[in-house]
């Protein structure tokens, strides 16, 4: 079934708006309850936190940006507040690049998970095996 074959009217008023933002809420509850298991809850929590600084960390910067440049005006000559800002600027591009690491390794924690879950062989020891074999095919037979 495509979009195009459900009957669904878009919502035109407010009131609409919050009975489809309540239907929505009530169907993420009931496959959060439901669906997710308790270790899969700890690790969307996880994931949901990190997200959640980096989407502040990427709402702050451009602000804080603005406000580097509001300094650069030579009529206010604060050099020093301009410094400050800058040195508070790097700190944070810094912590977002750390929060985008952790992120992404939560992120390939849970899917390393899952793939071991699915009983597949774990990526080192297949590489180590292909190593091994390799090594020992460029030896000349004794």
């Amino acid at each position: 079934m495509s979009d195009l074959e459900l009957d669904r009217t878009a919502a035109t008023n407010w009131r609409e708006y919050k009975t489809e933002f309540l239907q929505m809420r009530d169907m993420v509850f009931w496959v959060w309850n439901e669906l997710v298991s308790r270790e899969g809850k700890a690790f969307m929590r996880r994931m949901i936190g990190w997200m959640a600084l980096s989407c502040m960390l990427t709402v702050v910067l451009p602000l804080m940006f603005g406000r580097i440049t509001d300094l650069l005006d030579p009529r206010l000559a604060r050099l020093r507040a301009l410094l400050m800002m800058l040195g508070a600027y790097g700190a944070l591009m810094l912590l977002r690049q750390w929060v985008r690491y952790r992120q992404g390794m939560t992120r390939e924690y849970l899917a390393w998970r899952e793939h071991a879950a699915a009983g597949c062989p774990d990526d080192r020891a297949v590489s180590g095996e292909i190593a091994r074999h390799a090594h020992q095919r460029k030896q000349p037979p004794q």
